[in-house]
């Protein structure tokens, strides 16, 4: 669709009046579309003739659009990228203040420590695996630390297992919205305030 480049940039009064006052510059705007917005760079030229003399002016007009999403597509990878390398050092440092003590409870409090500046929590704890069971060895973010410490949960039950259960079987994370409508053992203490 054609129309008259005042009308066309009527959203961009200052433009407009940029244009009217210099001999040369260039701008890059946005144009806000039914269907998605469209990134428009614009480079205004004094055209001169054979004597010296203002003949005109020349606006170049370069659909820059893809470039946009591509920046910023970039800059969001960029920053996932940065937030990784982040939490691939605080696990680096995690790990050398484990092996750097052999001391179990001062082990299970870093490991805590660190895991909180990866994934902030409210409450976690620490298990491991032992006869078949994973135990809890270390809380935080419980009444009292001893009302979970200790517990034991089977690693091959069914249906009624809890989310150590999935973690430990699928060696990955899982999230899950409400854990206390996926789990109703969440819903009584000492775990009735993990959501």
């Amino acid at each position: 669709m054609w129309m008259p480049f005042v009308q066309a940039f009527a959203a961009h009064r200052g433009l407009l009046e940029q244009f009217a006052r210099s001999k040369e510059f260039q701008a890059e705007i946005k144009l806000r579309e039914a269907h998605a917005d469209s990134f428009i760079d614009l480079k205004f030229s004094s055209l001169i003739d054979d004597v010296g003399m203002h003949a005109g002016r020349m606006i170049v007009m370069r659909d820059v659009t893809e470039r946009k999403h591509n920046e910023e597509l970039l800059a969001e990878l960029l920053w996932r990228s940065e937030r990784r390398a982040q939490e691939a050092e605080t696990l680096r440092q995690a790990s050398a203040a484990v092996v750097s003590t052999l001391d179990m409870n001062e082990t299970i409090d870093l490991v805590l420590e660190q895991l909180n500046k990866v994934v902030p929590y409210t409450s976690a704890a620490v298990q491991l695996l032992r006869d078949g069971y994973l135990e809890i060895v270390g809380g935080r973010g419980f009444r009292e630390d001893y009302e979970v410490v200790g517990m034991r949960f089977s690693t091959t039950r069914g249906r009624e297992s809890g989310p150590e259960l999935h973690v430990f079987q699928s060696r990955a994370v899982h999230i899950f919205p409400d854990a206390q409508d996926v789990f109703p053992e969440f819903r009584n203490p000492p775990h009735n305030h993990i959501h």
